[in-house]
């Protein structure tokens, strides 16, 4: 903490001082390598103050690269705008090209695929120009995702294969299994199942023997069973994911966990196997919780809604408005996006509210029958309090007719 703090005191001095460029370098790299947004903050305005324009971008690039860690999409897009600004004042072009493919991927977490793309097809213009084969392989690999996601099927098509033409070309295992995957995916996306299955096995064949095996299994059986589901074949779907589920039992990649477990949790809904369904909702539920982007992934949001659903109809009120206001609440920071996720905000907004008047429902009920159980309680006691007084009335005349009669067979036997 002192350490920390005299590092931010050494950066203020700085910017009161003549500070040289490789000053503020130096400056940079500490903060690059401790992974400081404090200290990259205050470097920010340090370089700003010093009219440094280079180590002022490097700097915002630094910090929407940290932010991003932290999933904190509003301040990454922010840094990574500024960083695009300073970058282009300078006449940096393959900065400025690095943080479009960059902020990019912020506005496909954002659902934003239009400019997405957009600003990906910028860089493709400029890398196709510079002929760098290794960028346009990323560039290509990106764009039939984005055109994927948008239900462009032909553009990602023609991008996959863009993308398996150079990493065949290069013999690059990882990316040719990617380029697979991506081509399964779109025929999945178009209800083109047994042909989306074989490019998923594809993508698993390619890496047989290398270190992405393990890794590809996992991905590829969750696909798979994904496509079996939605073929409705639903046993062997299961038997694909639940496969996937032990192969990634003691894996630290939260996101494919839920991925798995929520995959699972809808095919034995579809099986009618609720309770089990309910179990990997929960699973869902949660590993879900330590993602860092948890509004942007759309399983852990469906998961919570779903969830909701489940305890409301086993007239769990309170565990259901809990979890609506907590989906509510992941789905309004993204409503600007889409429609889809403004017609969903409104559907869990419209569950918040009747949950929440269940809820109050439930609880004017209980408090009328606690009131009806008090009224109850009162009768018994002013009743068992009046059998009481006639008891002991009783008891009283009883005992007083006893005595008497005693007196009388006193004097009888005196008079004998």
């Amino acid at each position: 903490m002192i350490k920390k703090s005299l590092f931010l005191v050494f950066i203020s001095i700085c910017s009161f001082c003549n500070v040289f460029a490789l000053d503020l370098q130096i400056v940079y790299e500490e903060c690059k390598a401790k992974m400081d947004i404090e200290a990259t903050v205050e470097l920010i305005n340090t370089a700003n103050r010093s009219k440094n324009t280079l180590i002022e971008a490097k700097a915002h690039y630094l910090a929407a690269y940290i932010y991003s860690i932290e999933g904190n999409t509003k301040e990454t897009s922010k840094h990574y705008s500024d960083a695009l600004n300073l970058f282009f004042k300078i006449n940096d072009q393959e900065q400025v090209h690095n943080i479009l493919i960059n902020l990019a991927a912020v506005f496909e977490k954002s659902y934003n695929f239009e400019t997405a793309i957009e600003l990906t097809k910028r860089a493709q213009r400029y890398y196709e120009g510079e002929k760098d084969q290794d960028k346009l392989k990323l560039v290509y690999f990106n764009l039939s995702k984005f055109f994927r996601l948008n239900s462009e099927y032909d553009s990602a098509y023609k991008y996959q294969t863009k993308t398996l033409d150079i990493a065949l070309e290069q013999n690059d295992i990882k990316y040719c299994a990617n380029a697979y995957n991506q081509i399964g995916l779109t025929f999945k996306s178009n209800g083109e199942y047994d042909k989306a299955i074989d490019f998923y096995f594809k993508a698993l064949n390619i890496t047989e023997g290398t270190k992405y095996y393990t890794s590809r299994k996992i991905k590829t059986y969750t696909s798979v069973g994904n496509s079996y589901r939605l073929k409705k074949d639903l046993n062997t779907s299961r038997y694909y994911l639940r496969e996937a589920l032990d192969l990634i039992s003691t894996s630290k990649n939260v996101k494919r966990i839920v991925d798995v477990n929520y995959d699972l949790a809808i095919t034995y809904e579809d099986l009618g196997q609720v309770d089990s369904a309910k179990h990997f909702y929960e699973q869902v539920y949660k590993n879900g919780k330590s993602l860092k982007e948890k509004a942007s992934n759309s399983y852990y949001v469906n998961a919570v809604s779903r969830l909701s659903e489940l305890y409301e109809s086993e007239g769990d009120v309170q565990k259901a408005f809990l979890l609506s206001k907590e989906s509510s609440e992941m789905l309004r920071t993204l409503t600007h996006v889409n429609n889809y996720l403004a017609e969903n905000e409104k559907k869990v907004e419209g569950e918040l509210v009747f949950y929440y008047l269940k809820m109050k429902e439930q609880e004017r009920i209980s408090e009328q029958k606690n009131k009806e159980y008090i009224k109850v309680g009162l009768l018994v006691l002013l009743f068992s309090g009046f059998i009481s007084i006639l008891i002991v009335r009783q008891y009283q005349r009883i005992r007083k007719k006893n005595e008497i009669n005693k007196r009388d067979l006193e004097e009888l036997v005196e008079r004998f």
